[in-house]
């Protein structure tokens, strides 16, 4: 991990887990491979739906992919090339899961929403 969100990250889901509380099986999973070394394969396009949240997701990082544009792969004609790291795809992850916002940001955002919730119903 040469990422300081992403020790952040891990470092305080894992102790978590570690004292008990179930965090879910994706971060342990993550972290698994990251300590081994191991890759996964990621298609170019979304592949899977979650029906699991029912839409109230409970993790925040989730929320970002409730809508997204389910596709299909052909894979009668497709030939296989050399699979290669895809740098883009990790720092996408990193900026979309183990960056934490800037402590006033995420206070801030708190009080709009707070904000809009009781002055903003018509």
């Amino acid at each position: 991990m040469d990422d300081k969100g992403e020790y952040r990250f891990f470092n305080y889901f894992i102790s978590k887990n570690s004292k008990g509380s179930h965090i879910g099986w994706d971060v342990p999973w993550i972290y698994k491979l990251i300590l081994n070394k191991k890759r996964t394969i990621v298609p170019e396009v979304n592949l899977i739906k979650n029906i699991g949240y029912n839409f109230s997701p409970e993790g925040q990082g989730a929320k970002k992919f409730r809508k997204l544009k389910i596709s299909k792969i052909d894979i009668s004609n497709h030939r296989f090339k050399k699979i290669n790291l895809n740098l883009d795809y990790d720092i996408f992850l990193r900026k979309s899961f183990y960056h934490r916002n800037n402590i006033f940001l995420l206070i801030k955002n708190k009080l709009l929403k707070i904000f809009k919730t009781y002055f903003c119903h018509s």
